[in-house]
């Protein structure tokens, strides 16, 4: 059961017959009890629940730049939309004998019916200009209860804060020696996302790194290993046209779009491209297969969330778009392979490597998973899949930072690709 305790210090609460980590739909019935546990004597009582969704942002901006006196104040711009009319329902009325001594708290059942679709008036007392979305009645938006989401983050001089959230309440109140006595409980409710579908074809997006150099003579057949005179490492340092360069670009290719807890692994795949031609790969070396060992992979995931808010005295929108990264330390998959993962810039040898089929990885909303399990048992933000709404627009993108060594250099690449993630089915 999923209890939430009371916001006035007694003992009225709400037990919900689901986990606490439960996700309900648009359409589902919420079930469960309004318990008290306390001995209470009433001539007189009342309990009824009701269930709120809203729809807030905030957005906090400094007015101070440093070339005026008003550093430290803020401007705050805040919206709230009313996602669903509360109806109270009365699940009990009557009088109430819970006398001392008795062991069972006293519990009244209930069922709440969760709304298919926003209200209809959603839009009453928003300016168009503040909003995301067309005022359109035949748009998503009016048809679809956005699913829960809560961000909160800082910039350099403004923060901003994206919530939706749904809650169901209770309320006890009893006539006792004469006067009237007010209880409250309340709980949150996760709703889910507006479920997704993905191509079962899991097309991939391709991104490129930025055009990478190495140049010292270990490019030369034979010379590997060799360690460089000073002459060698002057001509490196100044980069003398006597010491061959190698460029090339890191290809990442993964799914545009990833939905949470699908089974089949992630297709993740590294290959690598030689930049040919005028101020490119020495020609001395264009054919010679140069050997790249990817030391290790490290993925993480930028949220993007962009708010819009009208003004406090005026119709003008303000919006603010901060972000925050989601680390899965997939670096650290890597220390457990036998031997490092080689590819070569032409031949045979030059083959893609799968990295998510390599480490069967899973994306859910806690985290990157590995044949089962975290990567990482380090804490990160939850996720939330894509989401645009009215007052809220929330994105994503990948970022890969590949961690490589050529010709006895250590190198750091990133490679860059749009992500949308949805529901899980």
């Amino acid at each position: 059961m999923n209890s939430q305790s009371i916001s006035n210090k007694n003992d009225l609460r709400l037990d919900i017959a689901a986990p606490s980590s439960w996700q309900y739909s648009p359409g589902d019935t919420i079930i469960g009890n309004v318990v008290r546990q306390s001995p209470l004597v009433s001539p007189e009582a009342t309990v009824k629940i009701w269930l709120t969704g809203i729809m807030r942002v905030r957005i906090l901006r400094d007015l101070g730049t440093g070339t005026n006196d008003r550093w430290g104040e803020k401007d705050a711009y805040v919206d709230k939309w009313t996602l669903i009319n509360p109806t109270e329902q009365v699940i009990f009325n009557g009088p109430l004998h819970h006398p001392e001594n008795t062991e069972e708290p006293v519990a009244w059942s209930f069922s709440a019916s969760i709304p298919s679709k926003p209200k209809a008036c959603i839009t009453q007392g928003h300016l168009p200009q503040a909003t995301f979305l067309p005022f359109d009645k035949d748009h998503e938006a009016f048809h679809v209860l956005p699913g829960s989401l809560r961000t909160t983050c800082d910039g350099y001089s403004s923060k901003s804060e994206a919530l939706v959230e749904y809650r169901l309440h209770a309320v006890l109140n009893y006539e006792r020696g004469g006067s009237r006595r007010v209880e409250y409980a309340t709980v949150p409710i996760t709703l889910r996302h507006a479920p997704g579908t993905i191509d079962q074809k899991r097309s991939s997006n391709g991104g490129l790194s930025s055009p990478t150099k190495v140049q010292n003579h270990r490019l030369i057949p034979g010379m590997e290993d060799t360690e460089l005179s000073f002459r060698q490492k002057t001509r490196k340092l100044f980069g003398s046209s006597k010491a061959p360069q190698f460029w090339f670009e890191i290809v990442m290719k993964s799914p545009p779009v990833v939905q949470f807890d699908n089974p089949a692994p992630l297709p993740i795949i590294l290959s690598m491209e030689t930049l040919k031609g005028e101020g490119r790969t020495s020609s001395s070396i264009e054919e010679i297969p140069q050997r790249i060992q990817i030391n290790y992979v490290k993925i993480r995931i930028q949220s993007w969330t962009t708010v819009i808010a009208s003004g406090n005295l005026t119709s003008r929108a303000h919006t603010d778009r901060q972000s925050f990264d989601v680390d899965f330390h997939s670096e650290d998959l890597f220390k457990s392979l036998e031997s490092p993962l080689v590819i070569y810039s032409s031949g045979k040898a030059n083959e893609p490597i799968d990295i998510g089929n390599m480490f069967q990885l899973v994306l859910r909303r806690d985290g990157l998973y590995t044949n089962g399990k975290r990567c990482s048992w380090t804490l990160t933000p939850t996720l939330f899949p894509d989401l645009l709404t009215f007052a809220i627009k929330h994105t994503h993108q990948v970022e890969y930072r590949i961690n490589l060594t050529v010709a006895g250099e250590t190198l750091e690449v990133k490679v860059f690709a749009p992500l949308k993630i949805i529901e899980a089915a």
